[in-house]
């Protein structure tokens, strides 16, 4: 169980290559999942977008991508629920 906090897309693939259904994918810059949302499809595991106020995920949430939309307090509670973090810059 591993949260994978996603800071850009250049190490995407290697990041995709490792999560599992119990992990969650948390994509830190909005316009990631923006640039790119079929690269989004068909992931194992939960994906959270951190969130600015006002940000909307209507754009994201299509049959083939369902995504969170989470603040910085939903952040620290999905640090604390999983035991382990990696980080991908």
């Amino acid at each position: 169980m591993v949260l994978h906090m996603l800071h850009s897309s250049r190490q995407l693939d290697i990041c995709m290559a490792l999560l599992s259904e119990q992990d969650t994918l948390l994509v830190m810059d909005f316009n990631i999942i923006l640039a790119e949302p079929k690269r989004f499809e068909g992931l194992p595991c939960a994906i959270s977008v951190l969130c600015e106020p006002g940000q909307t995920l209507s754009n994201l949430n299509t049959k083939s991508i369902t995504a969170e939309s989470i603040s910085d307090t939903d952040w620290v509670e999905l640090l604390c629920a999983h035991p382990h973090n990696m980080a991908w810059a």
